[in-house]
């Protein structure tokens, strides 16, 4: 049975089960303060060893909750566009991790009593609490020097504007863990059911399913004027191109496996302003 700790986030329950060495925090808690939608999505893009379940004692019984770690906690942080992000991992880092690990803190009544009857305690609370500053320092230092990369990435797939499949082939090939050019990301989305062969021969190429691809907003199409066929004497309209959405860009970036502490930057290389 798992005993749980209550943290107060800007009126939000934030709980924290485990131990000093362990703790985990109840994946609902931190879906809620982040804005990231539901607990089942966001627990499912982190790592096997990053999530888990824990029976916690609550007022109506034992309960299996889901939990994720320190480490899947700092990758939700990076997720969240929520502008209080920031704040809440500040504040984990600053309030709560120290709350949790310095067991002498709070003094309680035992804990009085002990150092009463026993000096080498105050100095394991002492020597506890230089540590855990030492760790909130490492535990800060890290999450800021993830911050940078998650904000260039949400810069990148901000609203403004599309890639071609060429483009985006060589922005997510930026992220060390994907490596992906513009032919075989034409098979990736033909694998997810994003696109389609369409015609024959020398007229064969990629269009996007409508319910799939174009109307989820992952893809869009891009019509081009009507050129003469010299051979008929008829106007006829070109195929569509495939032009990758940010909100697209950003579902394949998961989908290969992208790693979540990579800046991705736009090069002149990269950009397609066609």
């Amino acid at each position: 049975m798992t005993e749980l700790q209550k943290f107060d986030f800007h009126g939000n329950a934030v709980r924290v089960a485990g131990g000093a060495d362990e703790p985990r925090w109840v994946a609902a808690d931190v879906a809620a303060v982040l804005g990231l939608g539901r607990t089942h999505d966001m627990v499912r893009s982190l790592d096997e060893d990053e999530r888990g379940t824990d029976t916690i004692r609550t007022p109506s019984g034992d309960q299996e909750m889901t939990t994720i770690t320190e480490s899947g906690l700092y990758s939700c942080i990076l997720r969240s566009r929520r502008p209080e992000a920031k704040d809440f991992k500040r504040w984990i880092t600053r309030e709560v991790l120290p709350a949790i690990r310095r067991h002498g803190a709070y003094l309680t009544q035992p804990t009085v009593e002990q150092i009463l009857t026993d000096p080498d305690t105050l100095i394991k609370l002492a020597t506890d609490l230089k540590h855990e500053r030492e760790r909130a320092t490492h535990a800060e230092t890290r999450a800021n020097s993830l911050e940078a990369p998650a904000r260039s990435w949400t810069h990148l797939a901000a609203p403004g504007g599309d890639f071609s499949v060429s483009a985006a082939a060589k922005t997510l090939s930026r992220d060390p863990e994907i490596e992906i050019g513009r032919d075989r990301l034409f098979r990736h989305m033909h694998a997810l059911g994003w696109i389609f062969r369409h015609g024959e021969g020398r007229r064969a190429h990629w269009e996007a399913y409508q319910d799939k691809a174009i109307k989820t907003g992952r893809l869009a199409h891009k019509l081009s004027a009507p050129f003469l066929n010299e051979r008929t004497q008829e106007f006829e309209a070109p195929a569509p191109t495939i032009r990758i959405t940010p909100k697209g860009l950003g579902e394949l970036h998961r989908s290969l496996g992208g790693s979540d502490q990579t800046a991705l930057y736009l090069s002149d290389e990269a950009i397609d302003h066609s």
